[in-house]
């Protein structure tokens, strides 16, 4: 969030008096300034918020839709057209914050990362466009999310059956049932295999 946050400032701050020189460490320092740490994660609530209702209807859709390429663009859809409202204002709660600090250079509120900024954002959109102003940029947004919600139902059974076989070849089959680290212990898998070329020939066989 606070490189998120910053990116904005510098957004909006180019097309205003541009003071704060394209710089993200300009960015940063001003935002911490004007309204302390808090500031640099305004609109945190709405972004958590999207990541996991996302994240909630994909992996509970999934199966519902069969793991492959086009059951994965579906439910990444899905996930994408349910959460689309809280991206919104998630969005809309950054831009009235952070613009209003780059063109007028108010403080930036201490309540700024919390759900009545968010909220204060929702009913906002509500009253300008009424609830379809909620499902705004969703087109785009489904595409997005679908093609990767297809990607990850495609390499993730792939990754999770390296990432076992890699285990079992250590000497670790006790532990092949269990991935805790989700995909760091796959890309971990990963690496280990690029070190061990001595197995080669039978890696070579999954």
């Amino acid at each position: 969030t606070p490189l998120e946050v910053a990116k904005l400032a510098l957004q909006l701050d180019a097309v205003g008096d541009q003071r704060l020189g394209n710089s993200l460490a300009a960015a940063t320092r001003s935002l911490v300034s004007a309204g302390g740490p808090s500031a640099l994660y305004a609109g945190h609530f709405g972004l958590q918020m999207r990541q996991a209702v996302w994240t909630s209807v994909f992996f509970a859709t999934l199966p519902l839709f069969g793991e492959n390429f086009v059951a994965g663009f579906a439910a990444g859809v899905l996930g994408a057209l349910i959460n689309n409202p809280i991206d919104v204002c998630r969005s809309v709660a950054q831009k009235q914050v952070i613009g209003q600090w780059v063109f007028n250079q108010p403080p930036v509120p201490k309540s700024a990362p919390y759900v009545g900024a968010t909220l204060r954002a929702g009913r906002s959109v509500l009253r300008k466009n009424g609830l379809k102003g909620l499902w705004a940029g969703s087109a785009f947004k489904a595409c997005h999310l679908g093609f990767g919600g297809a990607l990850m139902a495609v390499l993730q059974p792939q990754c999770t059956k390296l990432w076992k076989r890699t285990l079992e070849l250590r000497g670790g089959a006790i532990l092949a049932g269990y991935n805790p680290f989700g995909l760091v212990a796959t890309d971990l898998g990963l690496q280990f295999l690029e070190f061990n070329g001595s197995r080669d020939s039978d890696l070579g066989r999954l």
